[in-house]
């Protein structure tokens, strides 16, 4: 897949018969994979419309642009388009934006059945229809018929819901970031951790202790993931996420990129007495983790 980064002055020169899905794609869950894959299905060249910036800075991510791109690949289209929406972006009108999509060499679109756009997102699927072929998706349903969208994953993320989110996205949560050095309370009590700076603003789950994966080097490891602000050991301003590694031996994890991957929630935060009753404590998650995982 082409990647093709340009500001909205600057197009990239057109493709013609391009076939586009369009969207906010944020999480890339599994309506968001149903437009790629249909975006596939034209005879022509396809892609996929991605923003460089998030519409709404004071929300936290499901995904980042890298993310979004990273999840897009194995659908094998053609092209990424990335787009700089910068304030100008903001002020099309659904002329404006017809315009632009005819200026990229767009004769099929595919969005989902809800897509809006324009200011004030005053264009919608019939404006589309009267320019160019569209296919419009149906909204996906989970098991319990409740529509899958990006808000329902978050708020199933919030509530610590990490195996019914990761239903919805068809893989498990994921936050990425690079290993830093933190209090080292959890080497002195046996459970070294690996403390994750995020490299975005990612929605962090539900403080508690998770089931995971922790990514390093490409290479997967066994986790306990701790989510939440340590009040055991004093408090923190802001919950943070850090990963105990199930190895035999220490990994030195420092200054490294690694990604965490939700799969179930073992408990809660708790505060604790003391560093015994903790230690006595993660002894017990460990065995629930090592469980959770090999059921997987």
């Amino acid at each position: 897949m082409i990647k093709l980064e340009f500001p909205l002055a600057s197009p990239p020169s057109p493709v013609n018969g391009l076939s586009l899905a369009l969207g906010n794609f944020d999480g890339f869950h599994l309506g968001h994979q149903s437009l790629a894959l249909k975006a596939k299905e034209g005879e022509g060249p396809s892609g996929i419309l991605f923003f460089k910036n998030p519409f709404d800075a004071s929300k936290p991510l499901l995904s980042d642009l890298e993310d979004k791109i990273r999840y897009a690949n194995p659908f094998d289209l053609d092209y990424a388009y990335v787009l700089d929406n910068d304030p100008s972006f903001y002020s099309l009108s659904k002329a404006d934006f017809l315009f632009f999509l005819r200026g990229l060499g767009v004769s099929r679109v595919v969005v989902g059945e809800d897509f809006r756009f324009g200011k004030n997102q005053e264009g919608g699927i019939s404006d589309l229809q009267e320019t160019f072929q569209t296919e419009v998706c149906p909204l996906i349903s989970d098991e319990s018929g409740n529509k899958i969208s990006s808000s329902s994953i978050r708020e199933l993320l919030k509530s610590g819901k990490v195996e019914e989110a990761r239903k919805e996205l068809g893989r498990p949560y994921e936050i990425k970031g690079t290993v830093v050095h933190g209090f080292e309370n959890g080497r002195k009590i046996g459970f070294p951790t690996l403390n994750l700076d995020l490299s975005s603003p990612y929605l962090l789950p539900a403080s508690g202790v998770y089931a995971g994966l922790t990514y390093l080097s490409g290479i997967p490891y066994p986790s306990m993931i701790n989510v939440g602000s340590n009040p055991t050991v004093g408090k923190l301003l802001a919950p943070i996420a850090e990963s105990h590694l199930l190895t035999e031996k220490d990994i030195d994890g420092y200054g490294r990129r690694a990604y965490f991957a939700f799969y179930a929630r073992l408990r809660g935060e708790k505060r604790f007495s003391s560093l015994e009753e903790l230690k006595a404590q993660l002894e017990q998650d460990e065995v629930s983790a090592r469980e959770a995982l090999e059921k997987l």
